[in-house]
């Protein structure tokens, strides 16, 4: 079943990319910002990414966040986001959507993803590119499982990077869960942030909030 779901989402994916991929709209119908240029529509960030590496993540001001190195066992770096714009009435990603699916791929291809899970069809969707560019492996949870899943990734993959998507409610309470904090607003209509989670454990880690 669940390889089926990820065949049927790659023939979806290229397809779609195919077809649009000399269009320039970004998720609000606006041209997408290139080079160093700040994206004037999007809110609640610290900055915008330009690259994300297994070292650090690099924004377009040319602000460095230094991530832990390979050898830190007792750090863990999550990179949570909520998928791609859905067309509407649908569980599958629209052309807008396919191209923030593609944004988000192109800025975390080299970031040494170990783990990325995805809740959800759109999701899944989403994340199926960046986790083929990271050559990590992909899974499926479900949103009653989000605390469990949690605590097996902080259990499972200490000095290792991992990306999680999934929706907005699922995302707040993963993070609050995280960093043993009220969690910060996840706007459902905002799907271009990246909540960056640098923890040594539940309860313990601060979160970057990071726009793509």
């Amino acid at each position: 079943m669940f390889k089926s779901i990820q065949i049927t989402t790659a023939i979806l994916l290229i397809f779609n990319l195919f077809a649009c991929k000399n269009e320039t709209a970004n998720v609000t119908g606006e041209p997408l910002p290139s080079g160093n240029e700040q994206a004037t529509n999007v809110t609640g960030g610290t900055g915008n990414i330009s690259f994300i590496s297994k070292e650090k993540i690099i924004l377009n001001d040319n602000t460095e966040i230094v991530l832990p190195k390979e050898t830190d066992t007792s750090s863990i770096v999550f990179y949570f986001v909520t998928p791609a714009e859905n067309a509407e009435g649908q569980s599958s990603l629209s052309e807008n959507g396919l191209f923030r699916s593609q944004i988000l791929t192109t800025v975390t291809a080299k970031a040494g993803l170990a783990m990325v899970y995805a809740e959800g069809n759109s999701a899944l969707q989403t994340v199926t590119q960046l986790a083929r560019a990271n050559y990590s492996e992909l899974n499926v949870f479900k949103a009653e499982k989000a605390e469990d899943t949690l605590k097996d990734l902080v259990k499972t993959f200490k000095a290792r990077k991992v990306m999680v998507c999934a929706s907005a409610p699922v995302v707040a309470q993963m993070i609050g869960q995280l960093t043993g904090k009220p969690a910060p607003a996840v706007p459902a209509t905002e799907n271009n942030n990246i909540y960056v989670i640098i923890s040594k454990g539940i309860g313990d880690g601060e979160v970057k909030i990071i726009n793509y």
